[in-house]
């Protein structure tokens, strides 16, 4: 075997590693492959996403930053630095480099999606994404992933028709994850429709029954909705998915 080829395979391991949310290890083997070749784009790209994964932030922003210092066009390793600098609460540099992947964005509504709500996660920057947020069309190519950073701007600038609008695209485009069922039923819940958000997250537990979301989401509502017998039992579900999600 060739240098070249025991190094892809290193490579495609350090996917699987990813892909398997391994991200400790992950991350692990690309530093090592990184030792030998600082300059894999390829690589540095994992690395930051895993880094990310693991909520090492500063590290998974260093990683992209290394990324885009190789290539100022590449979306990637952007939209992960901007990812990474949001969650450190670098908001101005984030919506620079959101900005650009949004200035370039695929059609599938993900990367304007992104900027508006990091946009409405900033009281400075929050006038522009509710303009955004009202201004924006769902569109016939978005997918699902796009439909929801719509949804989580708009529901975080407490734009009901925008939420509704949004919320009714990301059931049309991904009805049975459970993960996106979930934020439209937290939706619901801030819209005040008890009823929807608790259906909406009963279907998400049917699919995801450790889901600590939706049991938030439904035992909020059953709260409100003065079903006291399964806001209890949904109490001591939410702390047994909490147990399941630590281990």
């Amino acid at each position: 075997m060739s240098d070249d080829a025991g190094r892809e395979r290193l490579i495609a391991r350090a996917t699987a590693l990813g892909h398997a949310r391994r991200s400790s290890e992950c991350a692990a083997l690309c530093e090592a492959l990184l030792a030998d070749d600082p300059c894999d784009q390829r690589v540095l790209r994992l690395l930051a996403w895993a880094r990310f994964e693991s909520q090492a932030f500063e590290a998974a922003a260093a990683a992209a930053r290394r990324g885009v210092a190789l290539d100022a066009e590449d979306l990637e390793s952007r939209r992960m630095l901007g990812r990474a600098l949001s969650r450190l609460g670098a908001t101005s540099e984030a919506i620079e480099h959101l900005d650009h992947c949004a200035a370039r964005a695929r059609d599938d509504g993900e990367d304007a999606g992104r900027l508006a709500r990091v946009l409405a996660q900033s009281e400075a920057h929050a006038a522009r994404a509710r303009e955004l947020v009202r201004g924006q069309r769902v569109e016939p190519g978005w997918s699902a992933r796009g439909a929801h950073q719509w949804l989580r701007a708009a529901v975080t600038l407490g734009e009901r028709e925008a939420s509704e609008r949004y919320a009714c695209a990301l059931l049309e485009r991904a009805p049975d994850d459970p993960y996106f069922r979930s934020s439209v039923a937290s939706c619901m819940a801030r819209l005040g429709r008890h009823d929807e958000a608790r259906a909406h997250a009963i279907a998400a537990i049917e699919r995801a029954p450790n889901n600590v979301l939706a049991w938030t989401v439904r035992a909020m509502a059953c709260a409100r909705l003065g079903l006291e017998a399964e806001r209890v039992e949904c109490e001591r579900a939410l702390r047994a998915a909490r147990a399941a999600k630590g281990r």
